[in-house]
């Protein structure tokens, strides 16, 4: 990552992390199998991404409700799945999805982007109504 940060800056980009992800525990595929291990690895990248500091990350893959198709589609690069599930052609469908019941994924995801929120630019907030009460 130090070496991207360093080409970015030298290009005067901004430097985005991107396509970052980690299988389920166990290498499993389906949404009852755990992420502790990806958490904490989404965790790290977020870290070291502000810390950079980079302009934003981007994990691998949004799988939401989409689920590997056959036990043969699951098991298999090689075999098409019924379902899309984030995952290119070449990778096991499910092998990187966080699926809309990833509460503990959703979480490290929301933290990570609430730290890349910029807030409004003065002018803005001087003018915005107030939110409507919860």
């Amino acid at each position: 990552l130090e070496a991207a940060r360093s080409a970015a800056a030298v290009l005067g980009k901004p430097l985005v992390v991107e396509e970052f992800g980690l299988a389920r525990e166990g290498e499993q595929l389906t949404p009852s199998s755990g992420t502790a291990s990806r958490d904490a690895y989404y965790r790290w990248v977020c870290n070291t991404s502000v810390a950079l500091p980079a302009a934003g990350v981007n994990f691998w893959a949004w799988g939401g409700e989409g689920r590997p198709g056959s036990a043969e589609a699951a098991a298999s690069a090689l075999v098409p799945s019924a379902e899309l599930v984030g995952d290119p052609p070449h990778e096991r469908p499910g092998w990187y999805s966080v699926y809309d019941v990833d509460k503990a994924t959703h979480a490290a995801i929301a933290e990570c982007a609430a730290r890349f929120a910029l807030p409004p630019p003065a002018a803005a907030r001087a003018t915005a109504p107030p939110p409507p009460p919860l």
